[in-house]
């Protein structure tokens, strides 16, 4: 429960001053403010959409709490979480992220916002005395109101790892995820036994994730449903491994006998069936322990890099070309993007028939530059991938052959600001 202070630990003309000032703040661009600090030092939290999303969400609830808990005088030992500040943590316990993330993204923000206000006061008519006075108090109540609030999410991040955990079979999970991390010896045959899972095989590792989630949904059962049968289609010579990563993604493993076969096999599946708005990646095909590891890891930077772009019936596989570069320079995404949008000049459009050129575009490149190829798997009659490809070549401005290479990229890399809107149809 909230609790007014009995008195400021400010002097009454000290206080009006600083507070007044206080509350012109620009508390959205304060918000946007402590976010890109925080995504820019703590890499775990950047190129997962929600996750970003619940961070922002979380910062921007916890500036209106300060400075409505600031301008009434409440204790700040006594101001609960906002909301949004509760959700966060349980986002991260899903996916596994580190609890020192959670804790140094507090306190990096909170240095932000203790610097604007800190600048607040030197900007008053108080004298030293005065503004030396203010800025202790910011500092103090700043400290306390952290010291509540990331006790509480410590305490909602640790609840929700053990049920989410318990919840999923456990065991299984864990083990799993410690097998990714590699930082112990295995005994590869003992692992396989653990997990249920053949690591001495040819992997192909997969992500298959739903961006829109509803309230109450858990979309696991239906992901995992979706994932076994495209695991059918690719005919894995044992059972696959699935691991729900949160509430709206699954990881996937299916060991294969024929590396090229089985993408081949993947790409049919997931262009010809109905996948109910997932976006399905994939690493590339590898063997053993450390290829288990490594498809894995593929399969996460070619997920980060796609965003949340929704592109049900297509897939994004680490082993095409340009595709992973694409993924790494997901590191920087805005300098990535401005790029892209200099290599495609105006067929970087936001528009739907651009959207439709890009496509085309694309698979014919990947095809190296076969119209039938590209026909056959966008299913298009051939003369209409090259009416477009020429179309797409005009809307550029410029030939393939002068930088074939970063066009691919481009392609790859590029998702236009109304992506997450635009159902691409290729009809």
């Amino acid at each position: 429960m909230e609790r007014r202070q009995s008195s400021r630990a400010m002097d009454d003309p000290i206080a009006v001053a600083v507070l007044g000032s206080l509350g012109d703040l620009d508390r959205r661009a304060l918000a946007d403010r402590m976010t890109g600090v925080i995504l820019a030092e703590i890499p775990d939290l950047r190129g997962d959409a929600a996750i970003e999303r619940a961070l922002a969400a979380s910062v921007a609830g916890n500036v209106e709490t300060v400075l409505h808990a600031m301008l009434l005088g409440i204790d700040p030992g006594g101001v609960e979480a906002p909301l949004a500040a509760m959700e966060y943590p349980r986002l991260l316990a899903q996916r596994g992220l580190p609890l020192t993330a959670l804790v140094r993204a507090y306190r990096l923000g909170q240095g932000v916002m203790v610097g604007e206000m800190h600048d607040v006061v030197r900007g008053t008519d108080l004298d030293a005395e005065g503004k030396l006075s203010a800025s202790g108090w910011i500092t103090q109540w700043s400290f306390a109101y952290s010291d509540t609030v990331i006790e509480a999410v410590i305490t909602a991040y640790q609840r929700e790892r053990d049920r989410w955990m318990q919840g999923r079979s456990s065991a299984r999970v864990a083990r799993a995820r410690e097998l990714l991390a590699g930082t112990e010896a295995v005994d590869v045959d003992e692992a396989s036994a653990s997990i249920g899972y053949p690591l001495r095989r040819h992997h192909l590792a997969l992500i298959a994730s739903l961006p829109d989630v509803r309230d109450g949904d858990d979309l696991v059962d239906r992901l995992e449903a979706y994932v076994r049968e495209l695991a059918a289609a690719v005919g894995p010579v044992e059972a696959p491994l699935f691991v729900a990563a949160d509430q709206r993604t699954v990881w996937g493993w299916l060991p294969v006998a024929d590396p090229g076969l089985a993408v081949e096999r993947a790409r049919e599946h997931v262009r010809a069936s109905s996948s109910d708005g997932a976006l399905v990646v994939f690493g590339s095909v590898r063997p053993g322990l450390d290829g288990f590891r490594r498809s894995h890891r593929e399969a996460v930077a070619v997920r980060r890099s796609v965003g949340d772009e929704a592109a049900a019936g297509r897939a994004r596989f680490a082993g095409d070309p340009g595709v992973m570069v694409a993924a790494l320079m997901g590191t920087d995404p805005a300098a990535a993007q401005a790029w892209a949008r200099d290599v495609l000049g105006d067929l970087a459009a936001d528009t739907e028939s651009d959207a439709r050129l890009r496509e085309t575009l694309a698979v014919f490149l990947r095809h190296g530059g076969g119209y039938k190829a590209a026909a056959h798997e966008l299913s298009m009659h051939p003369n209409s991938v090259k009416y477009r490809v020429q179309r797409a070549v005009e809307r550029r401005g410029r030939e393939i052959a002068a930088d074939r290479l970063d066009l691919e990229v481009a392609l790859l890399v590029f998702r236009p600001a109304r992506a997450g809107r635009i159902r691409r149809s290729l009809s």
